[in-house]
């Protein structure tokens, strides 16, 4: 089963993520120590740089 970390803290959000993702076979977990976020205006370069952070720290793939 593939594996993915999903960083946040919110629960609500781990659970839906967990629960469709499994239906695919991915095994979701959680990490729930949060990313440095960037100030932007704009979402994506605080996601990905978020992303690319929590993967080096984690050594796996993970989504925030």
């Amino acid at each position: 089963m593939r594996k993915i970390v999903f960083v946040t803290g919110n629960s609500g959000k781990f659970r839906e993520i967990k629960a469709i993702l499994g239906q695919r076979g991915i095994e979701v977990l959680q990490n729930t120590d949060g990313y440095p976020e960037l100030q932007e205006d704009d979402l994506e370069p605080i996601a990905a740089e978020g992303a690319r952070w929590a993967c080096e720290k984690l050594g796996m793939p993970v989504m925030v």
